[in-house]
């Protein structure tokens, strides 16, 4: 993983690539890939046709289901199902019997409302007769499921060293490198003003969150680029850490997923042919 510090030499060697939406991780909209994207086809080979399609959807401005600005979580969630529909059309037609098709969301409002404009746009608008959404609770009593393994794994949730927490005692570390030399710029400027490193470190997370909602944020601009590719790293961390390759559990709840998706995979089309999970 590149050090903040040599990523910002390449920015500086060209002003004109920054664009600090892609340094504000999952606080902020969905933006683009614009490096080391693929220059060919999505299409399978030539002989070859997709017969089972599994999405899962990690949500960025669907997390936060905004409804207005240029980043509505709602219009994303439908594009996504029209963009889909489009695609895989020619799989539709024999999962579409009543309630053949089923889809899963966590139980919590935001992914059961995404998970619902998002039906509306691959299913269309009267979907409910012919899928069926299922809401898994978060709840520890639902043991290893795929999708909610985080609030159902007893030993992440129990160990304090290693377990769920484990990303955020690294985040902290992280942040005493960077955010006090911000605090004491700040206070140059601002005499009397003096800030912990927790009320810096949600500045910059405005700046994601209020661009989801108004387009916009004079958070982003409070804050310089070597600032900024900190921010950027230290979201890093915490993933790595918290439930990532960092973490002892990690490997284990990821499995899930993969095993039972490989598992489909290996049986075919005839156990189902669309799968997707929000």
């Amino acid at each position: 993983m590149p050090s903040p510090s040599s990523l910002l030499s390449v920015f500086k060697a060209n002003p004109g690539s920054w664009n600090v939406l892609y340094h504000v991780g999952g606080n902020g909209p969905w933006i683009r890939k614009i490096d080391d994207i693929v220059d060919t086809s999505i299409e399978p080979p030539e002989g070859c046709v997709v017969e089972q399609v599994h999405m899962v959807h990690p949500s960025v401005e669907h997390d936060q289901l905004t409804t207005t600005g240029p980043y509505a979580g709602s219009l994303s969630a439908f594009a996504t199902g029209t963009r889909l529909r489009s695609r895989y059309r020619d799989l539709l037609d024999s999962p579409l019997k009543p309630n053949k098709t089923s889809f899963w969301a966590s139980d919590c409002n935001r992914v059961i409302e995404t998970a619902r404009y998002f039906a509306t746009g691959f299913f269309g608008l009267d979907w409910s007769p012919k899928a069926k959404l299922h809401i898994v609770p978060e709840t520890p009593n639902l043991g290893g499921n795929t999708l909610t393994p985080g609030d159902t794994c007893a030993m992440y949730r129990s160990d304090l060293e290693e377990g769920h927490d484990y990303g955020l005692k690294q985040l902290i570390k992280f942040q005493s490198t960077y955010l006090p030399a911000i605090s004491a710029r700040f206070h140059a400027q601002n005499e009397g003003l003096r800030f912990s490193n927790g009320e810096l470190y949600s500045m910059q997370e405005m700046c994601g969150f209020e661009t989801l909602v108004r387009g916009s944020s004079p958070w982003c601009k409070a804050f310089t680029q070597e600032d900024w590719l900190n921010f950027e790293y230290a979201r890093d961390v915490i993933h790595y850490y918290r439930a990532g390759p960092g973490n002892p559990y990690g490997a284990a709840m990821g499995w899930l997923w993969l095993n039972a998706t490989t598992n489909l995979l290996v049986r075919g089309s005839s156990v189902g042919q669309l799968f997707f999970s929000l």
